[in-house]
């Protein structure tokens, strides 16, 4: 890895992603992207485990892997998420799965935020990390919420040990978006996972209950989280089941 300048960092080939990591957290570096013209699924792997979020952006016509270590990151122990009185008496209409449908959950994530960051070519990464997922060290997962037989809200992430990211969601009822996070924060509770890695703070997500964490804070707490065992629940498939029956059993 390279710096062309102190926003700017290039990856090379040859790199290690975690390396890569701890440099630009002992260093002045005041980017939160890396820039990798590979944009394949082991290097997005690698870099989720190096506890880079990984995304894409178009530079000159060209699909670069931009993977973001945020100087500033929402975090927070999904037990500890917050149900308002709404989202709880909501939840009584819908049911919430994993792993039902992920490249549809994916693709309406893409068609609802569209390819800024989510671009076709990472999209594809993220489907073949997806499929291999029992067998890879950060398994991308999906989340849908149901009403009936549709699927309402939904949300993309991966799991590394004992932490969650998330990466991307779709809604297109009111409410659901909501009701999805919070019944999903009860799975990943009951199943075991410590840490919620959220992303970019949000408002959304300090009403949550996320703490807004530097690099200094979060890092060394994804890399204890990432050590703990995996629940292999969440990596095959949850049938629907009742998003309340979730959030009465908190």
């Amino acid at each position: 890895m390279f710096f062309h300048d102190s926003f700017t960092a290039i990856i090379e080939a040859h790199d290690d992603y975690k390396l890569c990591a701890r440099r630009l957290f002992q260093s002045a570096y005041q980017g939160e992207f890396v820039y990798d013209p590979v944009l394949e699924p082991d290097r997005v792997e690698a870099a989720s485990l190096a506890g880079f979020m990984p995304m894409s952006a178009d530079i000159a016509n060209a699909i670069y892997f931009t993977p973001k270590l945020h100087t500033l990151r929402c975090m927070m122990d999904p037990a500890s998420v917050h149900v308002s009185k709404s989202a709880r008496r909501e939840s009584r209409r819908y049911n919430i799965a994993m792993n039902l449908d992920f490249t549809d959950t994916l693709l309406s994530c893409a068609a609802e935020h569209g390819d800024d960051w989510l671009s076709m070519e990472l999209c594809s990464a993220f489907m073949s990390l997806h499929a291999q997922r029992h067998k890879r060290s950060a398994a991308f997962i999906s989340c849908e919420l149901l009403y009936g037989s549709d699927v309402v809200a939904g949300e993309v992430g991966y799991l590394i040990g004992g932490a969650y990211a998330s990466l991307s969601g779709f809604t297109n009822v009111s409410g659901a978006g909501t009701v999805q996070l919070v019944a999903m924060a009860g799975l990943l509770a009951a199943q075991g996972v410590r840490v919620w890695d959220l992303g970019m703070p949000i408002q959304y997500k300090v009403t949550l209950g996320a703490d807004m964490l530097r690099r200094p804070a979060y890092i060394p707490l994804l890399e204890s989280a990432y050590a703990l065992p995996r629940p292999q629940a969440l990596v095959d498939e949850i049938e629907p089941c009742s998003a309340f029956s979730i959030l009465e059993a908190r």
